[in-house]
């Protein structure tokens, strides 16, 4: 009985760090796309002012 008990809270102590790494790496994820999209919307933004300056210019 003793086997068992251990092979299955081996079992569960596995899952929970299975869990964890994916939790973390979804955090992670998330966060790298929140800065894409910042830097992505901040170029574009300089893009428009120099396309606006340009039209000045002309």
């Amino acid at each position: 009985m003793s086997e068992e008990s251990s092979g299955s809270s081996l079992f569960s102590y596995k899952l929970i760090v299975l869990i964890l790494l994916g939790a973390a790496g979804i955090f992670i994820y998330r966060i790298r796309q929140k800065k894409i999209k910042e830097k992505n919307a901040e170029g574009n933004l300089t893009d428009e002012n120099q396309m606006e300056e340009e039209k000045i210019g002309e």
